[in-house]
């Protein structure tokens, strides 16, 4: 019910139902993980943390949660409290857990979700270097990965290479005009 709810952006609902599982079910790792998008979706990072490291407490292999997601999860409220360096470390650990996991298809979309997540605090952090180096990556992998090129184009932009960044821009548009 409280999953539902939150797909229907109801997250103080959603927490009533979560809260009521917990009274009965205290070590429930996946409740504390689902808890924590309750509180993320109000705005209450440090809350959503706080619920991700008791999901981290409880989790077991019977859990339905994927651990590198409680990672990742933790790693991105980390990122809105601007604890970079807590952020970067815990997106490290959730892409190791998800290559692990994935190894067949160890460079789909999952692992893309968190490097562009490392490479976006790379950016805020102004170290527009390493997170070239991830767009790069993906770029290598796929020549037409928007998300990727816009990055670059993003970073260039940020050292001052406004023509450079125009080309990448430029091309962009080439691949899908909606950009």
């Amino acid at each position: 019910r409280a999953t539902e709810l939150l797909g229907k952006n109801k997250s103080q609902e959603a927490a009533h139902w979560i809260d009521e599982h917990l009274k009965m079910y205290p070590n429930d790792s996946d409740a504390f993980a689902l808890r924590a998008c309750a509180y993320r979706d109000d705005g209450y990072i440090d809350y959503a943390v706080a619920e991700l490291n008791k999901a981290l407490e409880y989790w077991n292999d019977k859990c339905q949660t994927e651990l590198y997601w409680i990672y990742e999860e933790r790693g991105v409220n980390y990122m809105y409290l601007k604890e970079y360096g807590k952020a970067l470390a815990d997106l490290d650990k959730a892409y190791t857990l998800a290559k692990k996991k994935y190894k067949h298809n160890a460079e789909d979309g999952i692992l893309d979700q968190i490097v562009m997540q490392q490479a976006h605090i790379y950016y805020v952090q102004k170290r527009y270097d390493e997170a070239d180096k991830i767009y790069k990556k993906m770029v290598e992998r796929n020549e037409s990965e928007i998300s990727a090129i816009l990055g670059i184009a993003r970073n260039m932009i940020g050292r001052e290479e406004y023509k450079e960044a125009i080309s990448l821009l430029d091309k962009c548009v080439q691949i899908d005009y909606k950009y």
